[in-house]
């Protein structure tokens, strides 16, 4: 029963994509669309190298994360090939929690330590693009809104400085119980893995983060000028907004939902609707596309690394009983 509920979410999430982007398309005529795609000059140059820096940054601290809690057991090449494999599982699914597969080129390490160093990954980022967001959300919506993202923004710093308070308490109440050993031993090791990020390593971790993002914002202002000519400051206060809808699980790889909120927010300032969606898809092709695209392929070569770290023994029926001659 649960396979077929998400055979039919599937379904419906592949509908909802392909209304959106119909949507999108008609609003500006597929004719507009396509002579302003067709449209590469410098900036598209520009914004190419850009991706590459954005992703490389992105698997290097992915990178140093997983060193930090788990020592010098991985290689650079592992988390890079680990990074771009849940970059393939973010891509299919709801709200990209299938960035989980990460797990895949790190199998030295704890299958719940790599999920949980995902999440860990995934809150900084929230956070930083809630930062960004946070001059966008008062220019567009107001004050009111704006406090309200601050108000989000400052919980998520408290739970990514302080987070090892909610476990240690719900730890401490399970003792008294007297009940749900194997909870308690999984909180007392997530614990653990919390102490091994450190306030000055957290503060790294947030800048480098802080300059992912800052990266793509500079992408973006290229992807933009080169189909038409835009200020700086109008790409810092709607990009970030933009990249917030990547949040909403609603299509796949949000697209529809990404161009649309270009077009609302970018034709404001007077940026045609051609390339408000020009723009975000190919920010979207550079990003997240290709970068998926790798990880596919890299799964694909994964039975070797699959091989070494199951046997093939173990994979095989039990040997054949040898017959015992009388």
């Amino acid at each position: 029963m649960k396979g077929v509920k998400k055979k039919i979410f599937y379904v419906l999430k592949v509908l909802l994509t392909i209304i959106f982007v119909y949507l999108v398309i008609a609003k500006i005529g597929s004719r507009d669309l396509g002579n302003s795609i067709k449209t590469i000059r410098y900036g598209f140059a520009f914004a190419l190298f850009y991706s590459l820096v954005f992703t490389l940054i992105k698997a290097l601290k992915w990178h140093y994360l997983v060193r930090q809690t788990s020592g010098r057991g991985s290689s650079l090449g592992d988390a890079l090939k680990s990074y771009l494999v849940g970059m393939t599982g973010g891509f299919l699914t709801p709200g990209r929690v299938g960035e989980i597969a990460r797990t895949v080129y790190l199998e030295k390490h704890r299958k719940s330590l790599i999920v949980y160093l995902v999440a860990v990954d995934k809150v900084f980022d929230t956070a930083v693009v809630l930062l960004l967001a946070l001059p966008g959300v008062y220019y567009f919506t107001g004050v009111l809104t704006a406090a309200g993202v601050g108000i989000i923004l400052a919980a998520l710093l408290v739970g990514i400085f302080f987070p090892h308070y909610p476990p240690r308490w719900l730890n401490r109440f399970l003792e008294r119980t007297g009940k749900w050993a194997r909870v308690r031993e999984r909180l007392a090791l997530i614990e653990n893995e919390m102490e091994s990020l450190t306030m000055a390593f957290k503060l790294k971790f947030l800048g480098v983060t802080l300059l992912c993002y800052g990266i793509v914002i500079v992408e973006f202002y290229w992807l933009v000028n080169n189909y038409h000519n835009c200020r700086f400051d109008v790409v810092c206060l709607s990009q970030p907004l933009i990249m917030l809808t990547n949040i909403l699980p609603v299509t796949i790889g949000g697209l529809g939902v990404r161009e649309g909120a270009a077009v609302v927010l970018l034709s404001s300032f007077g940026i045609p609707e051609s390339t408000a969606i020009s723009s975000a898809f190919m920010l979207f092709l550079l990003n997240t596309a290709f970068p998926a695209l790798i990880g596919a392929l890299l799964i694909k070569s994964f039975d070797q690394t699959f091989t070494k770290v199951w046997p093939v023994k173990h994979r095989q029926g039990p040997p054949e009983a040898k017959c015992r001659r009388k």
